[in-house]
């Protein structure tokens, strides 16, 4: 957690699930409060995966922003942790078994979920699952990966996260992987090393060239509407409406995020 915070992240996940093993289990769970107060006092935002419904007790502190919620098949299970939670606190659905994958758009929609993670880690739950082979492109995971953003974007949530990476001395493979996602839809990696925070953070930042390019069309499409008119050619492309509506929230939301020049 220490190592993590110092990397920059936008949020760190105390996780109690596979990561601890079961000897270790009961400690754990004396640390979550601690935790969550270290994370949120530093400005990031604190979540908690727990390993069960049997965690919840540990999990549900003062300060929790969102559970991450591991192996959901149905809404059924989300329904279950929903029922615990205050208003206040957020589920992150985690897809990572072939059912989970199928039920995407019904799980977007379920009680206090506000992110789907789109797991598709190698060696995880998701290739012994659906039986793939991992690949350096990463095509074998597409459509899920898609799936999930479909999903997501119907729901309008604003966490549509995927990861993690695995090869932690590869971290070229990850920018490759990241800047794939972003293009995908994506709006984050979750990680396991705070060695590909930077990175992430950058591939997921708006860049000053980005910007410039969106603004001018928004300024391009504000002052054609002044003159009366509907639809302009932009740097030798036709902008219409769509298109301003398109620069309009990615300008926004940049800002509203900090997410500008490598920032945030």
């Amino acid at each position: 957690m220490e190592k993590a915070l110092r990397a920059g992240p936008d949020a760190i996940v105390l996780d109690l699930e596979d990561a601890v093993p079961d000897s270790e289990k009961d400690t754990a769970r004396t640390l979550v409060g601690a935790g969550v107060a270290t994370i949120a006092a530093a400005g990031v935002v604190p979540m908690v995966r727990p390993g069960g419904l049997h965690d919840l007790e540990a999990c549900v502190v003062e300060g929790l922003e969102a559970l991450v919620l591991p192996k959901i098949d149905s809404i059924e299970n989300v329904v279950l942790y929903a029922a615990a939670l205050d208003r206040s606190t957020g589920i992150v659905v985690t897809l990572e078994t072939a059912l989970g994958y199928l039920n995407a758009a019904e799980l977007a929609r379920a009680p206090r979920v506000v992110g789907l993670f789109a797991a598709t880690g190698k060696g995880g739950d998701v290739q012994r699952e659906l039986g793939y082979r991992p690949t350096a492109s990463g095509l074998e995971t597409l459509f899920i990966r898609s799936q999930a953003v479909l999903a997501a974007r119907a729901a309008r949530l604003p966490h549509i996260l995927t990861g993690p990476w695995q090869e932690l001395e590869d971290l070229d493979g990850l920018r490759q992987q990241a800047a794939f996602d972003r293009d995908l839809g994506f709006t984050g990696e979750m990680l396991i090393h705070p060695a590909g925070v930077e990175i992430v953070n950058e591939i997921y930042s708006l860049s000053a060239v980005e910007l410039e390019y969106h603004a001018g069309l928004v300024a391009a499409y504000e002052e054609a509407q002044r003159e009366g008119i509907g639809a302009v050619i932009y740097r030798g492309a036709h902008i219409d409406a769509a298109h301003y509506r398109t620069s309009l929230a990615v300008v926004e939301d940049a800002r509203r995020t900090g997410r500008l020049d490598g920032g945030g």
